[in-house]
């Protein structure tokens, strides 16, 4: 597959703590990049690297005065995820519909939407990325109705990346952990990904022009909780947990293998023992 030399915009919705990496990444890669915000104060910042900023939030409606110039784009990434806080179970959808309706209507021609490897269910097994039932049976079913919505936009090519927890720099697997007793979840695999991992699969979709596919964006080693959660209690000089003898919950396995098979991709940190951090 040769490079997508239609690509020269990209507008990525939430310039949080991955956007601002993608956006970065882009950057450095020659691209004029675009991004929105929720927070005014972060327009300075994002200006004074080169991002194009602007203030875009949803209610779930688009509230912006005008917000056209932000969806005049070659390539829009999403990295909106459902908010923690309760705002009802058709919110997060509303959301999703609202930016699909932009999409429409500025003929975007490719979207990336950063989905959740949470889609899938607590399985025995090494999961793909068939293994995601439909929107009613899943565990995260506001996430996999955002797959559905985007896939239903007429004339717009989608790639979904179903990521696992993400870790990296200030993100420490089980620092929020600290001290605690007794965890039933020791022996259990974890599906985490380096954030420098998922800017370098989104990369590569546009150096191989890679559309219409969903991927598994997973580190390909699944070390236990029990043993990262350790390590990095010993690395960072945090207080460990302490676990029961027997872990609760399915042992399932995240699988990349079709990210390392469609797009040959080389991952910069495959082993979650040894992930950077800070």
């Amino acid at each position: 597959m040769s490079t997508d030399s239609d690509i020269s915009t990209i507008s990525i919705l939430g310039c949080g703590w991955l956007g601002s990496a993608l956006a970065w990444n882009l950057l450095t890669e020659g691209y004029k990049v675009k991004g929105s915000t929720r927070h005014a104060e972060k327009k300075s910042v994002m200006k004074d690297v080169g991002i194009k900023p602007y203030l875009l939030t949803l209610t779930p409606e688009l509230s912006q005065l005008n917000p056209d110039d932000f969806f005049k784009t070659d390539l829009l990434i999403l990295t909106l995820s459902p908010g923690k806080e309760e705002k009802g179970s058709d919110f997060y959808s509303g959301q999703i519909r609202a930016i699909a309706e932009e999409v429409r209507r500025h003929a975007i021609k490719k979207v990336i939407y950063i989905s959740s490897a949470s889609v899938y269910p607590d399985l025995e097994k090494e999961i793909s990325e068939n293994d995601a039932p439909e929107p009613e049976n899943t565990p995260e079913p506001a996430i996999r109705e955002a797959e559905e919505i985007l896939k239903n936009i007429s004339g717009t090519e989608l790639t979904i990346l179903r990521c696992g927890e993400l870790m990296g720099y200030e993100r420490i697997p089980g620092r929020h952990l600290t001290g605690k007793k007794e965890l039933n979840t020791g022996d259990l695999p974890v599906n985490y990904i380096h954030r420098d991992d998922v800017t370098g699969v989104v990369s590569e979709i546009l150096k191989q022009n890679y559309w219409n596919q969903t991927l598994n964006v997973v580190a390909p080693q699944h070390p236990t909780c029990r043993e990262v959660y350790l390590q990095n209690a010993a690395d960072f000089k945090f207080e460990p947990p302490s676990f029961t003898g027997s872990s609760s919950g399915a042992k399932k396995i995240i699988s990349p293998k079709k990210l390392q098979e469609d797009l040959q991709y080389t991952f910069f940190y495959p082993d979650p023992l040894k992930f950077r951090y800070k």
